[in-house]
């Protein structure tokens, strides 16, 4: 069973990262598997540093967003990730991989400007 369903999440995988087309030279993809699900890591080859992380979890069968900003720290020469924004319980994969391509094109850093600019105005 355990391995039907890794071949279930490796399909799954396969076909979002197949849909995604010219964006899969622009990012750099790494598959992780877990106990509790898979993610995905899409890291910005050359424009924003920018982390995009896909979670699927096994118990809930959905899907989770999230968007980082990638900060180097020089004090501890260590990198850091600061959040953007994350959007969670995607029900399908045809919605996240809406979510995905707004990521991509710079939805998550406009949203997060804007919301900074909002927090001066108040």
């Amino acid at each position: 069973m355990q391995d039907g369903l890794i071949d279930d999440n490796q399909a799954e995988i396969d076909y979002i990262i197949s849909q995604l087309g010219i964006w899969n030279y622009i990012f750099i993809v790494k598959r992780e598997f877990y106990l509790e699900g898979y993610a995905l890591y899409f890291v910005e080859k050359n424009l924003y540093p920018r982390l995009i992380v896909v979670y699927k979890s096994k118990k809930n069968q959905d899907f989770s967003l999230y968007s980082y900003k990638k900060i180097f720290d020089i004090e501890h020469n260590k990198e850091k990730f600061l959040e953007l924004y994350s959007i969670k319980k995607i029900e399908n994969t045809e919605d996240l991989l809406k979510h995905l391509r707004k990521t991509f094109c710079g939805s998550d850093i406009i949203i997060n400007a804007f919301q900074k600019y909002l927090k001066r105005l108040l």
